[in-house]
């Protein structure tokens, strides 16, 4: 089998091809010039019957420039060579780019199996792989390996700490380990105390733990920083029905699904809105007819 040529390799065999020469040049010029001027002058011999020193002085030239003109082309091989491994290894880079980003467009389409496939070619020494290995367990149910992806690339170079906190807490939330779900949140919230989804986690949490009231007051907190996330109105929503405030839970929901429309779809079946189903209002906004038959028909051709 032929074996390939490293950049290194290649290098090697120059520089010894450079200094071989010179040093083979020289050492003939040592035993034709210089050897014989040093036992000349030991034996006395008069100066105009030792060798002439045209013949080794422009041996002692060729040489130098030689030397001088490979020292040249090894320099400027090793930066050449040099720049060819840069560019391999950024087309390395790309490729991996390219795949982490198929296997997020296809987790995003729920393809679960497709992303998984993509992902194990890729090595876990990349957060953001990590985090997407972590993210495609969580969805086939295996919590343990969920956790120790998350767990993994929070060890990482430039690692998005508050997104990994955040999908961990998840997990534990998932394995109603709720003490540590609330930690991770928390920390989530300290490092990025804009980032809304950290809330709408810890609301979860802190209901199975402390009850709907101490929730409600958590997705206050998340609405004051990011007003824009819908998950938190709709928890809102939620926690006020439970605590028999219809009116106001009719606000958040309408809210909720201004800003997102398909929360309708979770609104229809949730057990949170008991208290509120028979309200004329909710009727109007969520289960109204028209919205009834698109669902239907989004089910039937599902």
């Amino acid at each position: 089998m032929k074996r390939e040529r490293t950049p290194r390799g290649l290098l090697i065999r120059h520089w010894v091809a450079t200094l071989l020469i010179p040093l083979v040049l020289l050492f003939i010029y040592h035993l034709i010039y210089i050897k014989p001027i040093w036992e000349g002058i030991a034996q006395t011999v008069p100066l105009e019957k030792l060798p002439s020193s045209v013949f080794g002085s422009l041996i002692t030239v060729v040489g130098s420039l030689y030397a001088l003109f490979g020292v040249a082309i090894a320099i400027l091989t090793y930066f050449g060579l040099r720049e060819i491994s840069d560019l391999k290894e950024t087309r390395s880079q790309l490729e991996k780019k390219f795949i982490l980003l198929e296997a997020e467009l296809l987790y995003d389409r729920k393809k679960y199996d497709e992303a998984w496939e993509n992902l194990l070619k890729l090595p876990d020494d990349n957060w953001e792989v990590c985090l997407y290995k972590g993210l495609v367990k969580y969805q086939f149910g295996d919590t343990n390996d969920a956790l120790r992806y998350y767990s993994h690339a929070l060890t990482l170079k430039e690692c998005d700490l508050a997104v990994v906190y955040y999908s961990r807490g998840l997990v534990y939330s998932k394995l109603k380990e709720y003490a540590l779900a609330v930690k991770d949140y928390d920390k989530a919230i300290e490092i990025k105390n804009n980032y809304a989804l950290p809330y709408v986690g810890k609301s979860y949490a802190v209901r199975r733990l402390l009850g709907v009231e101490e929730a409600l007051k958590i997705v206050e907190l998340g609405i004051k920083v990011d007003p824009s996330c819908a998950k938190l109105f709709y928890n809102k929503a939620c926690y006020l029905s439970l605590l028999n405030n219809g009116k106001d839970a009719m606000e958040s929901l309408k809210k909720a699904l201004e800003l997102n429309p398909e929360l309708r779809i979770n609104a229809l079946t949730d057990p949170d809105f008991k208290n509120i189903i028979n309200m004329e209002e909710y009727r109007n906004v969520v289960a109204c007819l028209p919205f009834r038959e698109k669902l239907e028909i989004k089910k039937v051709g599902s």
